[in-house]
């Protein structure tokens, strides 16, 4: 029972945080719904838990808990992957930074490199117009 209570307590602590507003937030609006959702969803099925058999027999699987593993672990799948495509956006943004830097910090210590002189075409060469 008191992991029951506990359960709708961090769900409406949740909710109370994220709809709260006071500073600004990094965390997108979808993402920020799609946390409420989850909240909401947490206190419905510990205040209802045999609504996730009935869903889970609707979907085919045996029992509400087996659903609730295969959401875990698809979940678990999404955000493991979408943490390794940003941190690899992340490492691609150092490289491009550290570059620039290394090119800067060149640029100050020898100058800027001579520009080499542009060819100058030869008269009635296939680089003039021709009138």
């Amino acid at each position: 029972m008191w992991v029951q209570v506990a359960v709708i307590v961090v769900g409406v602590l949740l909710v109370v945080y994220l709809l709260r507003g006071r500073r600004p937030s990094t965390i997108s609006a979808g993402k920020k719904a799609g946390l409420v959702l989850l909240a909401v969803v947490m206190v419905v099925t510990v205040l209802n838990p045999e609504l996730t058999t009935r869903v889970a027999r609707i979907l085919g699987v045996g029992r509400g808990a087996d659903l609730l593993l295969y959401a875990l672990s698809a979940a678990f799948v999404v955000y493991a992957l979408s943490q390794y495509a940003n941190r690899q956006s992340d490492r691609n943004t150092i490289h491009r930074l550290a570059r620039r830097v290394a090119l800067l910090e060149a640029r100050e210590k020898f100058g800027d490199p001579p520009v080499p002189p542009r060819p100058t075409p030869e008269p009635g060469g296939a680089d003039e117009p021709h009138r």
